[in-house]
């Protein structure tokens, strides 16, 4: 089993890890910490996502970031 398949199976069903929208075509796999900021492709530097905010959040870490968009819960 790939790495991706196995971020995805433990993220189930749940939302996008950023912004909680849902994510009907499966998401994007995001680095919380980006490669080319030292991050690694570890489960937990990994994250499904939207793809606006994977778009959005480009190469920049979480606390210089924040979700262009928030679904209410």
């Amino acid at each position: 089993m790939t790495l991706q398949r196995r971020i995805r199976e433990a993220h189930g069903d749940a939302g996008c890890f950023h912004c909680a929208a849902p994510l009907p075509e499966g998401g994007v796999i995001d680095h919380l910490r980006p490669i080319s900021r030292g991050g690694l492709s570890t489960p937990a530097n990994m994250r499904v996502v939207c793809v606006v905010c994977n778009s959005s959040k480009k190469d920049q870490l979480l606390d210089e970031w924040s979700p262009p968009h928030r679904v209410a819960s």
